[in-house]
């Protein structure tokens, strides 16, 4: 509206006499300088899009292992849930009610109350089951009290990602690459 071309004349005028005011060197440093602000600002935004592709590339890295790793163990989850397997193994994977969320169902875990999921830890929990829950918790139909959970394990994870030869190792079961002991040397003659 008028008033409104009014106050920009105005404003514009007012910017203007402050520019003649100051002597023209002065002026060309000052416009010499915004326009490298600008440049250094598109630098910066160029710089933290790269970042963000390299940790969306990381990520997805990530979830790729973890998918690897959590579909190689399912079975091995079920095996303990139905108490085969090593004795110490089954009776751990009883005790902690994390590794529960593992063979649970979605509309099972749906009906974990707010307190037990606050009660949740990564602590003692080990990189391949951390890992094997991150992908059950990624799931769809995975309630939202599980977010927390979900960060925590993040966290405790952090962004490195693991070698082929310790993704190797997280496919299999626990004790599976271990090698025999060696045998017992032969009695003296």
């Amino acid at each position: 509206s008028c008033c409104e071309q009014v106050g920009f004349a105005e404003m514009m005028t007012i910017k203007l006499g402050e520019l003649m005011d100051q002597p023209r060197q002065v002026r060309i440093q000052a416009f010499q300088a915004a326009q490298k602000k600008k440049e250094d600002q598109a630098k910066e935004l160029l710089k933290k899009k790269e970042r963000e592709k390299e940790e969306a590339a990381k990520m997805a890295a990530q979830v790729a292992v973890n998918g690897r790793i959590a579909n190689s163990m399912k079975k091995y989850w079920a095996a303990l849930s139905n108490g085969e397997g090593d004795v110490s193994e089954v009776r751990r994977f009883r005790r902690k009610p994390e590794l529960g969320l593992l063979v649970s169902s979605t509309e099972d875990i749906k009906k974990i109350s707010p307190y037990n999921w606050r009660n949740m830890g990564c602590s003692g929990l080990t990189e391949q089951e951390l890992r094997c829950l991150l992908v059950r918790l990624g799931e769809p139909g995975m309630p939202g009290q599980a977010d927390e959970f979900k960060k925590m394990i993040i966290a405790r994870l952090g962004t490195k990602s693991p070698t082929d030869a310790q993704v190797l190792a997280m496919c299999s079961p626990p004790g599976a690459a271990k090698a025999p002991p060696p045998p017992p040397p032969p009695p003296p003659p």
